[in-house]
């Protein structure tokens, strides 16, 4: 098991691919959350053996608004990694 605080960069946008419009959204910051994961090894034989982790990472939404002609729109990119590595290790 792990877990603990997190940072991430994050870059996110929208944009409606209207050209008449030009209506597109960008974030771009370094944003903290929290992290959590677990993994498993197993032993195949003395020398060799197979892992499997997952790590979980909630960082903080970033959140602006939109101009499209005369209405604003706020929006939220959801900043969220799910992650899994699989490995395999010989040992000498």
């Amino acid at each position: 098991m792990t877990g603990g605080a997190a940072l991430g960069h994050i870059r996110s946008s929208y944009d409606d691919n209207d050209p008449s419009q030009n209506n597109h959204a960008v974030a771009d910051e370094v944003v903290g959350g929290w992290t959590i994961g677990a993994g498993a090894q197993y032993a195949l034989t003395d020398n060799w053996s197979v892992r499997a982790e997952y790590l979980f990472v909630d960082l903080n939404d970033s959140q602006g608004s939109l101009l499209d002609g005369n209405d604003r729109y706020r929006y939220d990119f959801d900043n969220n990694i799910h992650a899994v590595r699989l490995g395999a290790s010989y040992r000498f």
